[in-house]
Order: C-alpha cells, then sequence, then structure tokens
C-alpha cells in the first residue's frame, strides 16, 4: 500500500492580495484610459452635493423664551448638548410660546420651543415644524375651556392662555 501525503493547506492570503492587486490595476486602467468619464462624474457628484446639501446644518437657530426661564436653561442645556457634537446653537430670547411659534413661522429661527396648547396658523404648520405638546397646561380642564372666557391666569404670551381665548363657547 501506498500513502498519500495531506493535502497543503491553501495559501489564502496570498490569493486574497493577488485578488486585492489586479482589482486595483484593473482599475488604474480604466481610469488612464477612461479619465474624461471619470472627470465627468466627480464634478457631477461634486455639484449634486453643492446643489442638496444632504449634511446636517453647522449652525441652527433656536427661539427659546425669556431670560431666566425654563425654556432658556433648557435652550442652555442643548447649546451645551449640541457643542460638543460639532453644532453651534444660536439661542434668540423670546417672550414665550407664541413668539416663538410667530419667530418660527417667519422663518427667522430654524426651531423654537412650545409647550402648551395654542391655535398654529396654517402657513406655520405647514411650512415648518415646532415640537409641541397639545396637552393644556397651565390652563383648566377642557370640559372648562368652553365655559371659561379667560381661564389661564398667566401672560398673554402663554400659549395656554392664547388657546383658552380662541377655542369655540
Amino acid at each position: 500500500m501506498t500513502s498519500r501525503r495531506p493535502l497543503a493547506k491553501p495559501h489564502i492570503e496570498h490569493h486574497l492580495l493577488e485578488s486585492v492587486e489586479d482589482e486595483f490595476h484593473a482599475l488604474r486602467s480604466f481610469v488612464w484610459h477612461h479619465w474624461y468619464v471619470v472627470l465627468v462624474l466627480l464634478v457631477g457628484i461634486g455639484l449634486l452635493v453643492y446643489v442638496v446639501r444632504p449634511f446636517p446644518p453647522s449652525t441652527v437657530t433656536i427661539a427659546t423664551g425669556p431670560p431666566d426661564s425654563s425654556y432658556d436653561d433648557l435652550g442652555e442645556w442643548f447649546a451645551t448638548y449640541f457643542r460638543r457634537n460639532g453644532v453651534s446653537l444660536n439661542l434668540v430670547a423670546s417672550k414665550g410660546p407664541v413668539e416663538n411659534v410667530d419667530l418660527l413661522a417667519s422663518g427667522k429661527v430654524d426651531a423654537a420651543f412650545a409647550l402648551g396648547a395654542f391655535p398654529f396658523r396654517r402657513a406655520a404648520a405647514s411650512s415648518r415644524s415646532a415640537a409641541s405638546s397639545s396637552t393644556y397646561s397651565g390652563c383648566c380642564t377642557v370640559t372648562r375651556l368652553r365655559e371659561a372666557a379667560t381661564c389661564s391666569p398667566s401672560s398673554p404670551a402663554c400659549g395656554s392662555r392664547s388657546a383658552c381665548l380662541t377655542l369655540p363657547n
């Protein structure tokens, strides 16, 4: 009986490296012979990125609220967070959520704080979005909203007061 020698272990690393080198040479040859196609593609991709701007903005403007308010504190917290992630956050002080939504609707800010229920104008709601809860915080209960002419003791800049005044009786 003759004994057989075991099969040799394949040199996978060598074959993989050889394949990568062959593909690199093929790509280099394509670019060398069809440089005009590559140039047109690179210019087209550059123009597309310039026009579409798919990357997030590096600066965002946000309407907060009166100085030393909870909205102002929240804005400062967001500014610190975004600064750590490479985004500059410009804080715009306002009189309250009603003015915040007006600033958002007019395009003067990119985002706004608005907590409370108050009517959005159709143009504002369709052109921009705002983070808002639809609760009646600071106002009375929903059943009493329809009974009261004014039901919020807060300032006229408060969103809850605005909602209370505009609800149908």
